[in-house]
């Protein structure tokens, strides 16, 4: 019988040599490092070496937000940002933040403590490479710590070639209907959060992870639902990424966590100053960020002092090939694809090393560093419209006043409720059909243009509806840019206003592009962004409009929209606050998104179709008997 033992002895020999390698090639490629805060605690940073051809002047620092760690960067290895900045030629330093990864010990500490490790990180790396510069590039508040730091320390600016801000907020905004939260239920949290140090989040993330091979829980559960859709779109990201993805989270300070939801409800603010920040500078935000919401981000960008600086919104509607959210905007292949060469532009811009990478990327259509806007609360598309018009009517040739679309109507004689249903300029009347068919009553008339292709036509129809209508209530229902032409209608007589995707906001770039262009709108982008194919959208002049904000008679005006619109975006409710807050409006609005309707709905599906009969007509008919009573 021959002995199995010289075998075995082999088989070990070639598992030691196999071992010896992997690790041999693995040290070349990177190793562990630690540096040393001022207050005493010990980072750690994995430290990855620029891979063949000439290196880069500077070195690329990579840091990770709340609630993760540094392998977030390179949890897999398909979207290893660390791994590909390493092979354009940069060494790359991903840290680790104070109590997560290797960086443990206590999380006594809050998020003014987080200066201690950007200070002592920056100082290890350019001591390391000999370099009076770094490339810092965070994610979330991984770029929020630099805010931080040049606030308190604005010597740090010096320290930076360049700085990229990927959804990393100015402050916290985000509508209850979304993040949920109040400043009531806030304060039962908070006495909550003073009994632990910290919220486990990577125990929870790890009970997902296990999970998922067999539940889908973002479609299983609504909880779950609302945590997975607030995190990312998980239309970009693969069940395998988001598993893969859990094993990269971390434990959250509660003192850190409290400080974000007291900004976030409007109890404090981070105290950020980026008035002296000249460095280059690129912020990039998700349309579908319902943490570091894109006005949220803008603001970074505005309040930057930085002489060259850029922002980048990326959305289908912008150019790009998928909607991003807070995660996936790095953490996806459309990510690697389109937004890590975005940002790998920007550095070796920067750089100085002259060199020119493998990947280059440009949006299909070019973002503007929007040089017009200075300030995201008084320059905006609407207030613009609205401020170059005021003079107008005098002007507008007699031929033109006089000028009134064709209507369809039903009308009843005693009707109680009257309503005049306005499109989207260059949307066919038909859309209102899913509205007219729920409005066969001889309680309700209702009255809509079957075509629009001017503002003033809208005009036309306000006033010989307020001529001929005297209901109980007299009800105006209006969709996108026809909203805005309601407010710069001369004749009002509405008892209440429905406004569904009415553009106010400037960061509503679809529209800030196209009225400037003109309408030229593929059929595949009309699509895409409309949910239509065929419109004429767009096909008018804007000094038709003039001015007048008499909303004396609105007893309550409504603002209706979804996540899912791609032409007019959900943050727009920000700005109609602030307008109605100016006019002293009683109002109300909703935000339809998969968070709290488990559903999204388009441009088009807000007023017509199936969608539109579930959600929008159902609102609408609940605030109008509100108002009855």
């Amino acid at each position: 019988m021959l002995s199995k033992r010289p075998y075995y002895k082999t088989a070990c020999f070639f598992i030691f040599l196999l071992s010896f390698i992997f690790f041999s090639f693995g040290s070349a490629y990177s190793e562990s490092l630690w540096a040393e805060t001022d207050d005493g605690r010990k980072i750690h940073i994995f430290f990855v070496r620029a891979e063949g051809g000439e290196k880069r002047n500077f070195p690329v620092i990579l840091c990770h937000g709340l609630g993760t760690q540094g392998k977030y960067w390179y949890f897999e290895e398909k979207i290893n940002w660390a791994r590909k900045f390493a092979e354009e030629g940069f060494n790359v330093y991903v840290p680790d933040l104070r109590g997560v990864g290797k960086s443990k010990g206590s999380f006594d500490f809050g998020f003014e403590d987080y200066l201690y490790d950007v200070s002592a990180i920056i100082k290890k790396v350019k001591t390391l490479e000999g370099s009076e510069k770094v490339h810092w590039i965070g994610h979330s508040m991984g770029g929020m710590v630099i805010y931080l730091a040049v606030s308190r320390k604005p010597e740090i600016s010096q320290s930076l070639a360049s700085f990229t801000a990927i959804s990393s907020p100015y402050t916290i905004w985000t509508p209850f209907e979304i993040f949920k939260l109040t400043r009531k239920n806030f304060d039962e949290l908070s006495y909550l959060l003073k009994k632990v140090d910290r919220v486990h989040f990577s125990f929870f993330s790890s009970l997902i992870s296990f999970f998922l091979p067999v539940f889908d829980f973002s479609r299983l559960f609504l909880p779950f639902a609302d945590l997975e859709y607030l995190v990312w779109n998980i239309d970009n990201v693969s069940r395998d990424y988001r598993k893969s993805a859990m094993k990269a989270t971390a434990d959250v300070s509660t003192r850190v966590l409290e400080k974000f939801l007291k900004v976030g409800i409007g109890y404090e603010d981070f105290g950020f100053n980026l008035d002296a920040f000249d460095v280059p500078s690129l912020f990039v935000v998700g349309v579908k960020d319902y943490l570091a919401t894109p006005p949220a981000v803008k603001l970074a960008f505005l309040k930057s002092g930085s002489k060259n600086k850029s922002f980048v919104l990326a959305g289908v509607g912008e150019g790009f090939r998928a909607d991003y959210g807070h995660v996936d905007i790095t953490a996806s292949d459309f990510a690697v694809e389109e937004i890590f060469p975005v940002v790998l532009n920007h550095i070796e811009k920067w750089d100085g090393s002259g060199g020119k990478s493998r990947v280059y990327y440009k949006p299909s259509r070019e973002n503007d560093e929007d040089k017009r806007a200075e300030n995201l609360y008084e320059d905006n598309a609407f207030s613009r419209v609205i401020r170059t018009t005021q003079n107008l009517k005098a002007q507008t040739p007699q031929s033109n006043q006089n000028y009134a679309p064709e209507l369809s109507a039903k009308i009843f004689r005693k009707s109680k409720i009257s309503f005049l249903l306005v499109q989207d300029l260059g949307f066919p009347g038909d859309v209102w059909k899913s509205f007219s068919q729920k409005f066969d009553s001889k309680e309700l008339s209702y009255v809509f243009p079957k075509t629009l292709s001017s503002v003033l036509s809208i005009h036309k129809i306000i006033e010989r509806f307020c001529n001929s209508f005297t209901s109980d209530l007299n009800v105006g229902v209006f969709h996108g840019f026809s909203g805005t032409a309601f407010f710069s209608s001369e004749r009002k007589c509405f008892d209440a206003v429905f406004l569904i995707a009415v553009p106010f906001s400037e960061i509503s770039s679809f529209y800030s592009f196209y009225l400037r262009d003109r309408g030229n709108i593929s059929s595949e982008m009309k699509e895409k962004v409309l949910g239509i194919k065929e419109t004429d959208y767009f096909e008018f002049d804007f000094s038709e409009i003039y001015y007048s904000f008499d909303v004396s008679n609105l007893k309550r005006i409504f603002y209706v929209i979804s996540t899912g619109d791609r032409a007019v975006w959900w943050w727009n409710v920000r700005d109609f606050l602030n307008i109605v807050g100016d006019l002293g409006l009683d109002y109300h609005y909703i935000i339809l998104s998969r968070a709290n309707f488990s559903d999204e709905l388009s441009h088009t599906e807000l007023i017509y179709g199936k969608k539109a009969e579930k959600y929008v007509i159902p609102y609408i008919i609940r605030q109008i008997e509100s108002l009855k009573k």
